[in-house]
Order: C-alpha cells, then structure tokens, then sequence
C-alpha cells in the first residue's frame, strides 16, 4: 500500500490534520528570437536563444525527510538553450 501525504506527514511527526502552506516560487525565463528575412539560404532561418530559471532559484524546502513535492514545486536548475528553424 502507498501511504497518503497525510500518513507521510504524520510519521515525519506532523499533524496530519493541520493544513498544509505552499510557500511561493517565482521564476523568470527569457528568450530572444530572430527570423531571416534575406533572399538565399537565410531566407526562412529563425535563431531562438533562451534561458530558464534566470536567477537558478531552488524550491522551497517542505519538510527534514521529503525535500519538496514535486507535484507543486520545478527544481529544474537554471539553463541555456539555442534552437535554430528553416522553413522551406
């Protein structure tokens, strides 16, 4: 049998009954993006370059035993990415 939170909570010496806060997490992403419109092979070329999680922030920190739920919570750690499209 899976335990409910409820049951996780109280073995992690919490009432159960109480009711749970979710403290907030904002994030910033950014991105930028050009679309060539050139004659020749530019033509229909788009660069996108982008980051998410700008300033790399964590989640908050649920509990001593289970970290954070994941359900409510992104840990995804701040990255880069570039991507480049054609259209023909």
């Amino acid at each position: 049998m899976i335990p409910s939170w409820a049951d996780c909570q109280a073995t992690a010496g919490r009432d159960a009954t109480a009711p749970w806060t979710v403290k907030s997490q904002t994030l910033a992403n950014a991105f930028v993006k050009y679309d060539f419109e050139r004659e020749g092979w530019l033509n229909g070329v788009s660069l996108k370059v982008g980051a998410n999680n700008l300033a790399n922030k964590r989640p908050p920190v649920a509990d001593d035993v289970f970290g954070f739920p994941s359900g409510v919570y992104q840990a995804n750690p701040r990255y880069w990415y570039i991507n480049v499209g054609k259209t023909f």
